[in-house]
């Protein structure tokens, strides 16, 4: 038992570097395992996604994250470094973000009715009159 200037006993192996408020155990090699393990899982838990990225694409930067930690830092600096937050517009942060895209209809997309009174132009009055015709054009 070593004790220090204020008198207190230390149990062995400990250490208070002079606070007489703390005491230091050392650390056991599962603790410092325990530590590493969890910095790198947090690390992967954060990385970033791109927009429209498919799942097995952010799988393997995760994997990618774990094994080589210094992978996702690019990301993260092209994030940073894009301003997305600043864009004047919602458009601009989007485009910032790289978050565009573009919307395809294909065969089997139906319109509403409301796409369709919108596109021909009818007006709230002649919307009703126009059922049919939007029925027949959509079959």
């Amino acid at each position: 038992m070593s004790s220090d200037s204020t008198g207190v006993v230390l149990p062995p192996g400990t250490s208070n570097h002079g606070n007489p408020n703390i005491v230091c155990f050392p650390a056991k090699w599962s603790e410092i395992t325990i530590f590493f393990l969890g910095n790198y899982v947090a690390h992967a838990a954060t990385v970033l996604s791109i927009p429209g990225q498919p799942t097995y694409g952010f799988f393997w930067d995760i994997v990618y994250a774990l094994l080589f930690p210094v992978i996702a830092v690019r990301k993260g600096f092209k994030a940073i470094f894009s301003l997305a937050k600043f864009g004047a517009t919602d458009l601009e942060t989007a485009a910032r973000a790289g978050a565009l895209c573009k919307v395809i209809r294909t065969g089997e997309y139906a319109r509403t009715f409301r796409e369709f009174s919108l596109s021909e132009g009818l007006s709230f009055e002649s919307k009703y009159m126009d059922v049919l015709a939007f029925q027949k054009a959509t079959v």
